[in-house]
């Protein structure tokens, strides 16, 4: 089997592909501005990872316009550029996960409206700023787990329009802003933090949130309020943490919880 290491200019002219080009598990290392040049257009999923590609994305994306999948997983990518993804206005999932990401311009996602999955885990990130999503209606998930993301201040939650599934896991985050703003979100996900406490009012306004896991921190403390709007919590998870001290009413409006989890405190 022939194993890619470049992809010159014109490496796909008139070929014709309706659905997917795979590239992943080759030895890539660099794709030339005009790789794609003449590519039939209308292929939708183009997968790059598990490849050597480093530093940026230098390949011109504008002979990618109805790409709905863009995977870019397992790479060595360190910085995303402002107008690296501009021309991919169809795209609805874009996996930069398992890099090397240091750092992302603001507002590189700003033109993919379509856009519903952002997954960056897995990667050398200290903040998650990413400029002004709002515009981003339909975007569902965003995952910046297993980075070194270590304040969650209100700048970085009032970016987004409220996703569905906010994955935050296995980041250095001690303190938590207030996530009043994060109105649709059923999923948020903070497993593996270093937070403390959780003071009152921190998911105010977050009536339609589902689940929220908050294991494996190092949280010594429930107030009254912590959870006291979250009216549709269905499961909570707050196990491997350092609870003493419980309220009573810490839970008392939550009348569909179904699955608590206070194992293994200290």
């Amino acid at each position: 089997n022939k194993v890619y290491k470049n992809i010159p200019n014109n490496s796909f002219s008139n070929l014709i592909i309706t659905n997917l080009l795979d590239l992943s598990k080759n030895k890539i290392s660099f794709i030339e501005a005009n790789a794609f040049l003449n590519f039939h257009n209308s292929v939708q999923k183009l997968k790059l990872s598990d490849n050597y590609l480093e530093n940026e994305i230098q390949f011109n994306m504008k002979y990618l316009t109805n790409l709905m999948e863009l995977d870019l997983s397992l790479n060595r990518l360190k910085i995303i550029k402002k107008r690296t993804f501009n021309e991919l206005i169809n795209l609805e999932l874009l996996n930069l996960a398992s890099n090397r990401i240091i750092e992302i311009e603001i507002n590189s996602f700003q033109n993919l409206i379509l856009l519903k999955r952002l997954q960056l885990d897995t990667n050398l990130l200290n903040e998650c700023t990413l400029g002004d999503l709002k515009n981003l209606n339909k975007l569902e998930l965003i995952d910046f787990s297993r980075n070194n993301i270590e304040n969650l201040t209100q700048t970085y939650l009032d970016q987004f329009n409220s996703p569905s599934l906010l994955m935050l896991s296995y980041n250095k985050i001690i303190k938590l802003s207030k996530f009043e703003n994060l109105i649709k979100l059923n999923t948020l996900n903070l497993y593996g933090n270093y937070l403390n406490s959780i003071e009152n009012d921190t998911f105010k306004n977050m009536s339609d949130l589902n689940i929220l896991n908050l294991g494996k921190n190092q949280i010594e403390f429930l107030s009254s309020k912590s959870f006291q709007t979250l009216f549709n919590l269905v499961e909570v998870i707050l196990y491997q943490n350092s609870l003493r001290t419980i309220f009573g009413c810490s839970f008392e409006n939550l009348t569909k919880l179904e699955r608590l989890y206070l194992n293994e405190n200290k």
